[in-house]
């Protein structure tokens, strides 16, 4: 099982224009953000199946 946690970002201003490479397309532009106490979470669990039954 795999088991991730990650605070919660609040984009203010810009959205997602900080990742590469999205901020390459967009000269000088501007991206305000904040991370707050409240975390996002996701298990991943195996179910025993085969790649090759979904194909």
């Amino acid at each position: 099982m795999i088991d991730v946690t990650a605070p919660t970002r609040v984009d203010l201003a810009g959205g997602t224009l900080d990742i590469y490479p999205l901020y390459l397309f967009e000269e000088g532009s501007l991206t305000v953000n904040v991370a707050i106490s409240l975390y996002s979470q996701v298990k991943i669990k195996r179910r025993g199946l085969k790649i090759s039954e979904f194909q």
